[in-house]
C-alpha cells in the first residue's frame, strides 16, 4: 500500500462519513463511465489535500527516523 491507496482511502472514508448531505458537492455521475462517478473540483481538491499532506507527513518521518 502507498501513499496514494491511503489518501484514496481517508477520501471515500470523508465522502461517506458526509453523505448523504453533502456528497454531491464532492462527486457526480461520470458520463464516460456508466454508472460510475467522479470527483468535482471541490472533490478532487480534497483528495489531493489528502494526497498532499500525508506525503509531507511521510517525508517528514522519514526525516526525523533518518
Amino acid at each position: 500500500m502507498n501513499v496514494y491507496d491511503i489518501a484514496d482511502a481517508v477520501y471515500w472514508a470523508v465522502v461517506r462519513e458526509i453523505a448523504p448531505d453533502t456528497d454531491k458537492e464532492y462527486i457526480e455521475p461520470d458520463p464516460d463511465n456508466i454508472g460510475g462517478t467522479r470527483n468535482t473540483e471541490k472533490g478532487q481538491a480534497l483528495y489531493f489535500a489528502i494526497e498532499q499532506e500525508l506525503v509531507d507527513q511521510f517525508k517528514f518521518a522519514e526525516i526525523e527516523n533518518a
